[in-house]
């Protein structure tokens, strides 16, 4: 179990910046899209796609 949470603890540092935050922003405060969208100042697809790059990133490290 802790060698798992180690390696996410590594591919979330491994994520930029950007959507690093959007997950935050997601999983730790439960915001919405769009909210995440107006505080980012980006569109609700722009943020639609950083989430799923990060997702994707984050199985492709863990697979």
């Amino acid at each position: 179990m802790k060698e798992k949470i180690e390696r996410m603890l590594a591919a979330l540092q491994e994520l930029p910046q950007r959507q690093l935050l959007v997950l935050i922003h997601i999983f730790v405060y439960g915001r919405k899209l769009a909210c995440i969208a107006q505080v980012l100042g980006i569109t609700v697809q722009a943020v639609s796609q950083i989430k799923n790059r990060a997702l994707r990133r984050l199985k492709s490290r863990l697979v």
